[in-house]
């Protein structure tokens, strides 16, 4: 039962998987962009959250968080603490 189901369901899968709207050059560079935002976005997390909480040191903790943008992340994980 289960191997008829699976080779039902794998016989209606595409064969390959493609993005019709990007193609080359534009496909990378939307996919730099999106990365460097989601970077951007969760060195900024335990800033939002130390600020939210009312944190006393919430200013350090943004303090870390930009300077780890600077220094490839090295200090990001010490702001979660």
């Amino acid at each position: 039962m289960f191997l008829a189901l699976f080779t039902s369901a794998a016989a209606l899968m595409p064969t390959s998987a493609h993005a019709p709207f990007l193609q080359g050059e534009a496909l990378d560079n939307v996919a730099d962009f999106m990365s460097w935002i989601v970077i951007i976005l969760v060195h900024i997390l335990p800033e939002k959250i130390a600020m939210k909480k009312k944190h006393p040191q919430a200013k350090a903790i943004q303090c870390l968080c930009l300077l780890s943008l600077v220094s490839g992340g090295l200090p990001w994980p010490i702001a979660w603490l």
